[in-house]
């Protein structure tokens, strides 16, 4: 430092920004305590001999012009334009140059302003913060943040509940874009719900520390060059986002976010990066991929595993070695290729199984079926070319439509030969349908999962076959679709669709959803796609894993030849049923009001007896039409099983009359007699009309001794535990089996109840309580030997219920009817 002619060399200067030891293109900030306004210079020496004027590397001056070193610095050619500003402290170089004043020979900056940072560059925020991005908060108390989930890091930004509109910016280092000719951007983002707007931006005039909406800054938007995530925190890749244009050796580029504190989306940004993409001719590119390969191909070893194929679009061969394949944009030489070559125009297969110890062209990385990225690099680690896909279909290829040039599409396999689409999907069901999962798979049904690791499965419980999803503990959301194969409705008048639900814990949403524009394949979270919500027309499983019948769901207004049944569940890791779902069925159902299934008697001991003198099980059949109707052609079958049907003989049946079917296994006895017998510990009973059109049916549970199971009113109502009355109207269970005694040993109230049940006795006798809904199935059963006993009614559905009260050593039994609310 000198002021005139007395130099003094700067002794307490501290470095504010950057590091001494400096790189090509890099900074540093240097501040000192003794500079004044008055005349000074200053000059930067590689020695401390200040009386060498060969030492002098670089001047500034400020003040009034001087005589002295401003011609050493004249004559060594660094006396240049400038114009120096006296202004406040730290007396900053500021403006633009005149002839006569000099010329700073650093760049200040402000101590907040974003560092600078060097091509080619990465950022995917590993490393504790957001590193050399900086957020610059326009409005509102919310900003862009460093978090992670998954232990995967980024940054992310949300407006919800600011307390004002929020303004939000995420502002990259200044870089150096001269001498690069063919840059490129690329990102991924993760977006969930909605509100507000997600921007790329780019400016050469912003200054790295300012608001960055002041007007003297011009920023581009180029938004309309990436591909963004929709919904569902879906990774998605950005693409190549061309920035070649920008040749300036200070470029910004900015995520600008807005919302209001009522709509606000939630935006994640991940692996930012810029690099040069590769414009030599032996360019290649990723053709098609094969994630999850069930039979379509094998290595040499036999093994069907998933495969990348390559494309070389020039007309001459290319040699491969040192080319790059990778899963990862943070590790482009994740797999590097041997010395191996591919043909012009031609292809190459890698296997990408996680297994190169394989001979041939194996990589130490797999695909992931469920979603991921690819990304190939040439020798020099130069992008040339990626793909980002989301859940595969097994035995379904992503490939580019036409071969090297077109976009990814959903492709039917073709390993070293051109690409082709995949067919429109052919009607692969047929009607009457029929599906038990007794095959060992989801067969026909394919389960997609929206996101989270979990989806529908193929299981089983006790020697049966069903469907299940389960949601607890994913690692996100669940969002999953079990989709049934097409079917053509075209030509039928009365189809009805049923099936059987299971349901244990609780938590999430389960519905049943119908469309005719699905296409059999993609995403169906698409708003491409329509969805008819029929949930509310299906009877289903409330807990406790209980097999419900669905009833019939009229379809018949649906007249369409591609026709698609899904089963939505979602759930969050915390909140998630377990849904099973089995015997799905479409049929035919009789239009009219035909004859019903009215009656069972499963557990007859001691009811009534057959024409032998036997008590054997029974089905009652009810005509409630004005005519009479001749049963030829009508069967019944038991759970369901073809090999049990039973076709009854030519028999009628009178109008309002009835007609007893024993359900016996017993054909050799004269009269009806089924070729199955009715199980008291549950079981499903179907009855078809001519041409096996669907007409009715039936699921009970277990059932008590000489107690019925019928439709309550006679003919329409909904089955319910009865009094046996074969070949007569149905009668309600308040006038059961066993007559309540007006000196009985129980009571019990508040009925209807809503939270707790009391029940009393007058009386320490051991005794029982089972409690039975309306379909025969057991509740809730236990023994005491107390005067009173509290139930707790609250975690039961509101509707009707039955109350079986035993006194063990008196041999009292006293059955209520009870409401829960």
């Amino acid at each position: 430092m000198c002021s005139k002619f007395n130099y003094n060399a700067i002794t307490s200067a501290i470095v504010q920004q950057g590091d001494l030891m400096l790189n090509p293109g890099e900074e540093v900030t240097i501040a000192w305590n003794n500079i004044t306004a008055s005349d000074q210079d200053l000059g930067l020496y590689n020695s401390n001999n200040f009386s060498d004027t060969a030492a002098m590397e670089d001047f500034l001056q400020w003040g009034s012009a001087g005589n002295g070193r401003e011609s050493v610095a004249d004559n060594k050619g660094i006396w240049t334009a400038g114009n120096f500003l006296t202004i406040a402290t730290p007396y900053e170089y500021v403006g633009q140059g005149d002839p006569d004043q000099g010329v700073a020979f650093w760049d200040s900056k402000d101590i907040g302003g974003t560092p600078s940072a060097s091509i080619p560059y990465f950022q995917d925020f590993e490393n504790g913060s957001l590193d050399d991005w900086t957020f610059y908060n326009v409005m509102s108390n919310e900003n862009w943040v460093h978090t992670s989930f998954g232990g995967d890091f980024f940054a992310e930004v949300s407006g919800f509940q600011a307390d004002t509109n929020s303004n939000d910016w995420l502002i990259s280092p200044e870089f150096d874009f001269t001498g690069n000719s063919n840059l490129v951007l690329s990102f991924y983002s993760a977006k969930n719900f909605s509100g507000g707007s997600f921007d790329i931006k780019i400016s050469t005039n912003y200054d790295g520390a300012s608001d960055p909406t002041d007007p003297q800054f011009n920023w581009i938007n180029i938004t309309n060059q990436a591909e963004l995530s929709d919904s569902n925190y879906t990774d998605t890749y950005s693409g190549l986002i061309d920035v070649s244009g920008y040749n300036d050796n200070s470029v910004y580029i900015a995520f600008h976010y807005t919302a209001t504190p009522n709509s606000a989306a939630t935006w994640q940004v991940d692996d930012i990066e810029l690099k040069e993409q590769s414009q030599q001719p032996d360019s290649i590119i990723i053709n098609e991929i094969l994630a999850d390969n069930q039979s379509i191909n094998t290595d040499q070893n036999g093994e069907n595993d998933p495969w990348v194929e390559l494309y070389n679009p020039n007309p001459y061969q290319v040699n491969l070695q040192d080319y790059s394949l990778s899963d990862d944009a943070g590790m482009p030489s994740k797999y590097t290729m041997p010395d191996t070559t591919i043909q012009g125009n031609g292809y190459l297969l890698v296997w990408a199984d996680g297994d190169n110890n394989q001979s041939g062209l194996h990589t130490n990385f797999s695909l992931d079926a469920s979603g991921g990225n690819l990304h190939v690099y040439d020798s020099l680690q130069n992008l040339m070319d990626s793909v980002s896909y989301n859940i595969q279909n097994p035995d379904t290829s992503l490939a580019r439509i036409p071969d090297g040039t077109g976009a990814f599409k959903m492709a039917q396999p073709t390993p070293f030969a051109e690409n082709t689409e995949l067919p429109e999907p052919q009607p692969s069901a047929s009607i009457p349908y029929f599906q038990d999962f007794e095959n060992g798979s989801l067969e026909g049904w394919n389960g997609y999962n929206v996101q989270s690791n979990e989806n529908w499965r193929y299981d089983s419980f006790e020697g049966d076959h069903f469907a299940e999803v389960n949601g607890y503990q994913a690692d996100a959301n669940s969002n999953d679709w079990l989709i049934s194969p097409e079917f053509d409705f075209t030509g039928f008048d009365n189809l009805a669709f049923s099936f059987y639900s299971a349901k244990n814990f609780s938590g999430g949403d389960f519905e049943i959803k119908v469309s005719t524009n699905y296409d059999g394949i993609s995403d169906p979270t698409n708003a491409e796609f329509d969805w008819t919500d029929i949930t509310a027309q299906a009877e289903l499983s409330d807990s406790n894993y209980i097999d419900t019948y669905s009833g019939l769901i009229d379809v018949s207004n649906i007249n369409s030849n591609a026709v698609y049944f899904a089963f939505h569940y979602r759930s969050t890791p915390n909140q998630a049923t377990l849904w099973q779902i089995d015997d799905i069925e479409i049929q035919e159902f009789e239009a009219l009001d035909t004859v019903k299934l009215n009656e069972l008697l499963v557990h007859n001991q001691a009811n009534n007896t057959d024409q032998d003198g036997e008590n054997d099980p029974w089905i009652e059949l009810y005509n409630p039409n004005s005519d009479t109707v001749n049963l030829t052609g009508y069967s019944l079958r038991y759970n369901p099983n073809m090999s049990n049907e039973y076709s009854l003989p030519n028999t009628t049946i009178q109008p309002n009359d009835y007609r007893i079917v024993w359900a016996d296994n017993d054909t050799l006895q004269a009269g009806l007699h089924a070729p199955f017998s009715l199980d008291k510990n549950g079981g499903k009973l179907f009855f078809y009309g001519p041409q096996s059109r669907l007409i009715d049916s039936v699921s009970y549970g277990p059932q008590k001794a000489d107690t019925s199971f019928a439709r309550l009113p006679n003919g329409s109502g909904s089955f319910e535990m009865a009094k046996p009355t074969p070949a007569a109207k149905n009668d309600s269970f308040t006038t059961s089996i066993h007559e309540i005694s007006k000196r009985s040993s129980f009571d019990m109230y508040p009925n209807p109840t809503e939270d707790v049940l009391n029940i009393t006795s007058n009386n320490s006798d051991t005794k029982k309580i089972e409690l039975f809904n309306t379909q025969g199935q057991i509740m809730f059963r236990e023994s005491f030997n107390g005067t009173k006993l509290q139930l707790n009614t609250s975690d039961y559905k509101s509707g009707l219920y039955f109350i079986k009260l035993q006194n063990v050593e008196k041999g009292e039994i006293v059955d209520k009817k009870l409401i829960i609310q």
